[in-house]
């Protein structure tokens, strides 16, 4: 039997799109440079321009249905989504690597909030340093203040 190609254009009854539950082609992970968690990190390959950060995907969402999503916007290089080491469960985000930044950008324009399994998805730039752009967010009350304590003084405080 020959396998149905993923679209987003094909419709249910009622309007709503349905992918297609063919899946990716037959040994398409013998073509991504796909490497076990522990060998990301430092002098990771992944061309970051070309990676997208997809976030708030449900728990039945899985690598291969990810890819056939992603296929749809530009030929894929490389798809993973972390799992937690104790419960084997993924951790609710993923990366897509496509071969170009143009592809990447288009499934970002694409592809963010579309609705899998019910869950809005979201797809951003992968950001190569978090640490550099994480924002805690955390409110912190410092009590006791001098009169002389502006709000210049406390943020040249806290922010170095």
């Amino acid at each position: 039997a020959t396998r149905r190609p993923f679209s987003l254009r094909a419709c249910a009854p009622g309007g709503q799109s349905q992918p297609s539950v063919a899946g990716p082609p037959r040994g398409w992970r013998k073509h991504l440079r796909h490497r076990p968690m522990g060998e990301r990190g430092v002098g990771f390959d992944r061309n970051q321009e070309a990676t997208c950060f997809v976030g708030d995907l449900d728990s039945q969402v899985d690598e291969s249905l990810l890819w056939e999503l992603c296929v749809q916007c530009g030929p894929v290089v490389d798809v993973h989504i972390p799992k937690d080491k104790l419960t084997q469960q993924h951790m609710g985000f993923g990366f897509v690597e496509f071969k170009g930044q143009a592809d990447a950008e288009y499934a970002i324009k694409v592809l963010n909030m579309i609705k899998l399994f019910g869950k809005p998805i979201r797809l951003n730039p992968a950001s190569k340093d978090t640490a550099e752009t994480a924002d805690v967010g955390a409110n912190i009350f410092v009590g006791n203040l001098d009169a002389e304590v502006d709000e210049k003084l406390l943020y040249d405080t806290f922010s170095a």
